[in-house]
């Protein structure tokens, strides 16, 4: 059997258990009469090779994951019941079952729910602690996502609460919304998307593409391609080691600065629409530089060769014979080359 029709028969698995898991019980605030709870853990522990994929999925609850030498996967779920009394809590509580479910390199831990007449709400939050070498695709609402000290890729996305990514060498891929996403001491490629959330990233080696609307975005110490777009929100880069940067955003400043020993190639873009830019020029820069904005100054500290006419509002020079770009755009700022 192939690798890819065994994924895609993991994924119809996946989405089968998890269904049976969502039909039975009520998620959120339904208005229901659900005036008692009950909480109890659960504890299970399984032999886990290197280099499979857990995916784990809830609701309005948490999930964190983190990574160890052992060859081992424990997890402590907390089920937490409401029902409309206490007694009734606490049997559907008791009958909450969770598991591992292994289809090859993929394993699913997944709570599974008793049919019962009464209304209830169930929520099951997940702490696993897993080999090292391990794949994730973690999923919840309304609930944090934390992951650390893994060597493998990670798929996470949440809602109405934040991503935390720590010690991890692998590429990741989170989606959030109206929280922040952050990231630390990474090795491999993000993708990030959220709205109305801060993302946060520092020592990240490899490419970064992020995405937020309403928040700023703050790197530092980052090395490798960056594509950072947001609105209304500031875009805050120190110490950067990066080549090749693109920056959109508007209604807020951007302040750029690399880490010393920068090569001198660089290729920037840097875009605001009501906002100042400062920009810290990479001591051994060679190319072009363009400035430009509507209303408002621009200012530079470093000598460059102007090209043109001199303008108030546009500037086009050199800086070397290198084949290194800067273009550094505003309509309602100001722009600081130094």
């Amino acid at each position: 059997m192939s690798k890819l029709t065994s994924f895609s028969m993991f994924l119809v698995l996946l989405f089968c258990f998890l269904c049976i898991g969502s039909c039975i019980h009520i998620d959120g605030d339904c208005g229901c009469n659900l005036n008692s709870e009950f909480k109890r853990d659960v504890e299970l522990e399984t032999d886990m090779a290197e280099g499979v994929t857990i995916s784990v999925e809830t609701s309005h609850s948490h999930i964190n994951v983190s990574g160890t030498d052992e060859e081992r996967c424990y997890v402590k779920a907390n089920i937490r019941v409401r029902a409309e009394n206490a007694k009734k809590a606490r049997e559907i509580a008791e009958k909450v079952k969770v598991d591992f479910k292994k289809f090859g390199e993929h394993v699913i831990i997944a709570a599974f729910k008793p049919q019962v007449a009464e209304e209830y709400a169930v929520y099951v939050s997940y702490d696993v602690r897993t080999p090292r070498k391990t794949n994730v695709i973690l999923k919840t609402s309304h609930g944090p996502v934390e992951c650390e000290s893994l060597d493998g890729n990670v798929t996470a996305s949440t809602t109405h609460d934040t991503v935390r990514c720590s010690n991890i060498r692998g590429n990741l891929r989170i989606t959030t919304s109206h929280d922040p996403i952050e990231c630390s001491n990474i090795v491999g490629d993000l993708k990030l998307n959220t709205t109305h959330g801060q993302i946060k990233l520092s020592h990240i080696t490899g490419s970064v593409e992020a995405n937020t609307t309403h928040d700023p975005i703050e790197a530092e110490y980052v090395s490798g391609r960056m594509d950072l777009r947001t609105s209304h929100g500031r875009v805050l880069c120190r110490e950067i080691d990066s080549n090749k940067l693109y920056i959109q955003t508007s209604h807020d400043n951007v302040n750029i600065s690399f880490k010393s020993g920068v090569g001198y190639e660089i290729d920037a873009d840097i875009n605001t629409s009501y906002g100042n830019i400062n920009f810290d020029l990479p001591v051994d820069f060679n190319g072009e530089i363009f400035m430009s904005t509507t209303h408002g100054r621009i200012r530079s500290d470093v000598p460059i060769v102007v090209k043109g006419d001199i303008s108030k509002e546009n500037i086009t020079g050199t800086i070397g014979e290198g084949a290194g770009k800067v273009s550094l755009k505003t309509e309602h700022g100001s722009i600081l080359l130094k």
